[in-house]
């Protein structure tokens, strides 16, 4: 099974990370988003799938919390709003996930 999805971005630069999940588990693969704004996943059992996006401000690989003493916000975090039910020897046609 191969889900492609198309990221729209508002943000710019942008450096950030699409992680797929299945539905309220864990993560089953992390993408980076490239210069091309297309994220693959392949050979996904089949299932219920989340996508959800990070948006790495300070480029060190991780999710950050924020600070209250450093006056600085969490990094943000932006979840499809569908979800993806994935079936056998299926392709589902290119999705668009909109990051502003």
């Amino acid at each position: 099974m191969i889900l492609s999805l198309f990221v729209a971005l508002t943000i710019t630069p942008y450096l950030g990370y699409i992680f797929l999940r299945e539905k309220d588990k864990k993560v089953i693969q992390k993408a980076t988003i490239s210069d091309t704004n297309t994220v693959k996943f392949e050979l996904l059992p089949p299932g219920k799938y989340i996508a959800r996006a990070i948006i790495d401000t300070n480029k060190n690989n991780k999710w950050d919390t924020g600070s209250y003493l450093h006056k600085t916000q969490p990094e943000k975090v932006v979840y499809y709003p569908a979800v993806f039910n994935i079936r056998s020897n299926w392709h589902l046609p290119s999705e668009i996930f909109t990051i502003n």
